[in-house]
């Protein structure tokens, strides 16, 4: 037997699935646990999980256990060989959880797989090998195996087959000279460039407060210009000036000007920047708010953001609320890793993959329906998760979607309820 404490993302994390697969291929994995009642490590920036294994392969499930209280509740023992015995006495609980006889423990209602102490104090999904295996080539991220083997089984039929024929997903730009190409609003007036080469840019998710994004909310423009340099200072002398500031001043390792470096990446011009627009941004790292912004004009977005742009044939505000729907919110928390400080931890690549209800599936009413709700939630400021699922114009939208999709309002409170306690958990670790 072998336990083994380590950082919590290989769960999610790609370079995991190697990993995943050596354990599978050689063990058994018998347990993976993780706490939501205190840091184990305080000198620790990371959360740590617990595996362990068995040197030899059988067909055993793995029993993904959640301790919602201190590990002084469970193993209290003063001296080695109390803390032993109740080592062993917590095993034995864990492996006759499932066992009908077995008071101790109940199944949760809506997943058939997870079992909760009556006193409150674990719970224990239990996950079959063959779940794990399947969950391999499709990069599942095994942090939702403490919810449910399938959380998100329910909605499968529901989803649209692949995402990336609905949305092209990137990161924003990096500028490589932050100070010259992004230009906050408040003194653009005063560097004299001209209106022609300043396009609205989002450069943090702390700008964003509401879903639909205004002209008067952004806070940043991005110097873009294509213009020879002779054209420029024949017609356009602030942004000519501009140019020249910058143009003979060493970047921050002395090596090279600005424009040395920067005519590695930018072309025709060391000034030209070639940005892409995009309709949808959110957060690469949230906390406790979740939403993508959208608007039908398009901007520019910092590289700290992730960008999506609706493709041609499907109508912008309506997969913007779908992808403002509680369920996608629930996708992400999920196939997120939850980090010490309390964000989540995303990459582009994670919303490549990500679960979309599709939008195929809708007639028009039902479009004209979802679009409706969604009016009145896309235009006040959002709240943390919390209380954002608190508040009636959004229980109003996410029902509009669950009817329009038919699906089973049973599991509407489950979305709800798994959501906000990860998130919950995920944010205040680090105080507990």
């Amino acid at each position: 037997m072998l336990a083994a404490i380590t950082s919590n993302a290989w769960l999610g994390k790609e370079y995991g699935d190697q990993f995943k697969k050596f354990l599978l291929d050689n063990f058994t994995i018998k347990y993976v646990i993780q706490t939501e009642a205190e840091h184990w490590f305080k000198s620790s920036r990371v959360i740590t999980i617990i595996t362990v294994l068995e040197r030899r392969q059988t067909s055993a499930p793995t029993r993904f256990i959640t301790l919602n209280r201190k590990m002084e509740h469970f193993f209290g023992g003063l001296d080695e060989q109390t803390q032993i015995r109740e080592v062993e006495k917590f095993y034995a609980d864990v492996d006759l959880c499932d066992d009908p006889k077995n008071k101790q423990w109940r199944v949760s209602a809506n997943r058939a797989n997870l079992y909760t102490r009556q006193d409150g104090a674990a719970s224990v999904c239990i996950v079959p090998k063959e779940r794990l295996l399947a969950s391999l080539p499709v990069h599942d991220n095994w942090r939702a195996f403490f919810e449910s083997p399938d959380l998100f089984a329910p909605f499968e039929p529901y989803f649209a087959k692949d995402i990336n024929q609905i949305t092209t997903s990137g990161r924003g730009e990096r500028t490589g000279w932050n100070d010259m190409f992004i230009i906050p609003k408040e003194t653009a007036a005063a560097t004299g460039v001209e209106a022609d080469f300043l396009l609205p840019l989002i450069k943090g998710p702390k700008e964003l407060k509401r879903i639909a994004l205004k002209q008067q909310d952004f806070k940043n423009y991005l110097f873009v210009c294509q213009e020879p340099i002779e054209q420029i200072q024949a017609r356009y002398p602030g942004a000519y000036n501009w140019i020249k500031k910058f143009e003979g001043m060493p970047n921050k390792n002395g090596r090279n000007t600005i424009s040395e470096a920067c005519a590695q990446t930018n072309k025709p011009f060391w000034y030209s920047m070639r940005p892409k627009m995009f309709h949808l941004i959110t957060s690469i790292n949230p906390e406790e708010r979740f939403f993508f912004t959208f608007s039908a004009d398009g901007f520019m977005v910092d590289q700290r953001l992730v960008a999506l742009q609706v493709n041609a044939a499907y109508d912008r505000e309506l997969i913007a609320a779908l992808l403002n729907c509680t369920l996608t919110y629930l996708w992400i928390e999920m196939n997120g890793t939850a980090r010490y400080e309390g964000v989540l931890d995303l990459n582009a690549n994670d919303f490549k993959k990500l679960k979309l209800l599709d939008p195929a599936r809708l007639n028009r009413s039902q479009v004209e329906n979802i679009k409706k709700a969604f009016e009145r939630l896309k235009r006040r400021d959002v709240l943390s998760i919390t209380d954002e699922v608190l508040k009636t114009d959004r229980i109003d939208f996410d029902k509009a979607i669950f009817h329009a999709f038919g699906l089973d309002e049973s599991l509407f409170s489950m979305v709800y309820q798994v959501l906000t306690r990860s998130v919950k958990n995920r944010t205040e670790m680090k105080n507990r």
